[in-house]
Order: structure tokens, then sequence, then C-alpha cells
């Protein structure tokens, strides 16, 4: 039978053990210094994984859960939705594919505090939940808060990480000028055709679906 474990390691930071191992370290970062009220700034749930281990993305494919983040926030404070990095996509025994992130993963949202703050700082918060799996997948759930000052003025924080992640999340479509897309009907299937003169600079292409609810995908073929 399966147990599981959340412990806290040290203050804003959780981790999730397993029969002694730790297995997911959950954190709460700030791409700032300090909130400058009325002015927008970007937080992540950092997830750090043992080896071999995973979690998911948005979409998991043939099993997996996404994570999931709930902020609890002061009146008047928005949060907007989580921007997700390119998954690693993997096919397990049983022709299984999944969608998710080894070794670390950031998943960041953007705030957005009323132009008034009361106090000289906020406290955020929020019930981040997981499932991490390897030979065994488990659940892992923490409630991790975030305390920073309130200030007319702020500095950038974390910088290498949150660049890092950015880099990583999906770019928009670059436009009909360089590429172009069409989507075909064959039998049952769906079939996208990318055509555009810039292609051969990209070394590598793939897709990833994100079906609505409900909807059952097959495995893409490129």
């Amino acid at each position: 039978m399966a147990c599981w474990l959340v412990v806290a390691i040290e203050p804003h930071c959780l981790g999730q053990t397993y029969q002694g191992k730790q297995l997911v370290k959950a954190e709460l970062l700030a791409d700032t210094t300090a909130v400058v009220p009325g002015k927008p700034f970007t937080v992540g749930l950092l997830l750090r994984m043992a080896p071999a281990w995973h979690t998911y993305w948005k979409f998991s494919g043939d099993a997996g859960l996404p994570t999931e983040l709930k902020w609890k926030l002061p009146a008047g404070w928005k949060v907007g939705e989580i921007q997700w990095p390119i998954p690693l996509k993997t096919i397990d025994p049983g022709d299984i594919q999944t969608y998710g992130y080894v070794d670390e993963v950031l998943l960041i949202q953007e705030i957005t505090p009323p132009a008034k703050v009361d106090g000289s700082s906020a406290k955020l918060s929020a019930d981040a939940s997981w499932l991490v799996c390897e030979k065994i997948c488990i659940p892992g759930s923490a409630t991790l808060q975030m305390e920073l000052p309130v200030s007319a003025t702020s500095q950038p924080a974390n910088t290498d990480l949150f660049a890092r992640d950015r880099s990583l999340l999906p770019q928009n479509w670059p436009g009909a000028n360089l590429a172009s897309e069409k989507w075909e009907r064959a039998g049952s299937d769906l079939r996208l055709k990318v055509t555009g003169a810039a292609l051969p600079k990209y070394p590598a292409v793939d897709f990833f679906p994100l079906p609505d609810e409900g909807t059952v995908v097959g495995h893409p073929a490129i």
C-alpha cells in the first residue's frame, strides 16, 4: 500500500517523502523583491523532483494528472493562468504516452495587486497538488506561503530561474509571412500541414495536443 507524507523543510518550502526518500520539494518564488501597488509581478511554483521521478503537464496524456495551484489572495488581487513550459514527451511500456517534467519545473503566473495595498507587507498563500511518478505514482500536496514587503519601488529577484523558465514557454505563431498551417480530415484522423520557407531553420518538429475536456486523443504522428 502506498503511503506519503508532506513535511515542512523550511519556511515557504515543503517536501514530499515516501519510505524515507524525498520525492518532491515545493517552493513559491517571486521575480521581484517587493510588491508595488498596482504593478503586476510574476510568481512561480518550483517543483524539484527526485532522480527518475516526474510530474505532469497541463495535459498529462494517457496517464497522470496535471499539477494544480489554488491561490488564496487578499481582496482585490488578481492572478493569471499558469504558464506551462514545453513538456517532455515519454512513451512507457504498453504504449502509454505522457507529457511531463523531470528534475525540476517552474510554473509561473502573473499576479496583479490593487492600486492600494494596506500594510507594510503582503502574505500570499496557495494550495498546490501534484502527482509524481516513477514505477509507481504518488499524490502530493502542500499549502505554501510567501511574504513580500510593500514598497513604492522593487528590484528583480530570481532572475536566472525565471529567465530560463520563460525561454521554455511556447511562443506565438510566427505569422503567415513565415509559415502557414492547414487542418485536413482523413477518415477519423485530423492532419495538420505546416509549410513555410523558415521551417528548415528549426532542428526538430513535434506536436503537443491540448484537447477539450472529455475529448479522446490518439498519439500524434509526425
